[in-house]
């Protein structure tokens, strides 16, 4: 992946952790918090891996 590819795929995956984070504030109970909350977590891992390649390069 080429450094622009991979600032495509970092601000998508910024776009997709916004959604998710304001996905888990409007869940309507525990359950659907819970599962925006790992999508979160998983998603900033995705951002800080895809910055930790950029950095690399």
């Amino acid at each position: 992946m080429n450094k622009n590819e991979l600032n495509v795929e970092i601000h998508n995956q910024e776009e997709l952790l916004r959604v998710y984070e304001n996905d888990e504030k409007n869940a309507k109970n525990n359950s659907e918090k819970a599962k925006y909350e790992e999508r979160v977590e998983e998603t900033k891992n995705e951002i800080s891996d895809l910055m930790d390649k950029e950095l690399n390069k």
